[in-house]
């Protein structure tokens, strides 16, 4: 009789233990669900996210854009806003890594405290890029590289603002990026290990993959006002710069800029221009 009593003593205990550990499950072990996706399901290498030296991803917006979404918990519906203290949901990774490839996250909300919805997306690897407009490719000694002590090229100033490129990705999209871009640099080839003056190649590098470019190591330091080609000469070209130039198509150095600078405002436009083809014309005698 008293064991029939301890065992009804154990059972009502274990009950009661179950009930307890039931009431005690996180609520972040509740999922909430996803009215609507973001906007964008597909994030890009070197535009959203990049690998660090040692190998891991990381997010270079310091988040995934979550415009767009809406998730839901207990009949309410919260959609994705932002406000001066930021938004009010934020991702992650539902395994604790990010990856390239299909990723689970985690959609946290201010609104559920603790909870999560599930959503699936995508990390984009590039496969290539292609130069849509290089950077200066009139690199002028004293000013972008200096001899060094081989008589070989040491870059100084050089950088590579108002460049720009096409990526290509392994879902076959396409993705334009410009510098100043944390995953987009210049190298020099890869079998030398030196840049002299009378080599002409130089490679935009963007995770990983990169793309050739010409450049002119010019060794001359006196210039005409007018030369923005910088090869002594002062003609037609060198006002078709300028237009290419003010259009966005190319990127000129300071010293090409000032020599291109005819009226002196600061800005180049088309009047420059026309004041060097009135100069190549005889019109203008002087700049």
């Amino acid at each position: 009789m008293e064991m029939k009593k301890i065992s009804s003593l154990c059972a009502v205990i274990l009950a009661a233990v179950i009930m307890i550990s039931c009431l005690m499950i996180p609520a972040s072990a509740v999922n909430s669900k996803v009215v609507r996706k973001p906007d964008s399901t597909t994030f890009y290498q070197g535009v959203d996210w990049m690998y660090s030296k040692s190998g891991e991803i990381l997010l270079m917006k310091g988040g995934l854009n979550l415009s767009g979404t809406s998730i839901s918990y207990n009949n309410k519906t919260v959609d994705y806003k932002k406000s001066n203290f930021g938004p009010n949901m934020y991702a992650k990774s539902n395994s604790g890594t990010w990856r390239a490839g299909k990723n689970t996250i985690r959609i946290y909300c201010d609104s559920f405290d603790g909870v999560y919805a599930l959503c699936e997306v995508y990390f984009a690897s590039v496969t290539k890029i292609s130069i849509v407009r290089t950077p200066k490719t009139k690199l002028v000694v004293g000013v972008e590289w200096n001899y060094g002590i081989g008589k070989d090229v040491e870059m100084t100033k050089y950088d590579l603002t108002g460049t720009i490129i096409s990526a290509t990705y392994d879902n076959a999209a396409t993705q334009t990026v410009e510098a100043p871009n944390a995953c987009l640099n210049w190298s020099i080839p890869e079998d030398t290990n030196e840049v002299l003056p009378t080599d002409d190649t130089l490679y935009i590098t963007f995770c990983g993959k990169k793309a050739p470019f010409n450049v002119t190591f010019v060794t001359e330091t006196s210039f005409s006002k007018g030369d923005v080609s910088l090869d002594k000469k002062i003609n037609a070209y060198d006002a078709l710069n300028l237009l290419q130039y003010a259009t966005g198509s190319i990127t000129l150095s300071p010293t090409q800029i000032g020599l291109g600078d005819i009226d002196g405002n600061k800005k180049i436009n088309s009047a420059d221009a026309l004041y060097i083809l009135q100069y190549v014309v005889g019109i203008k005698n002087s700049l």
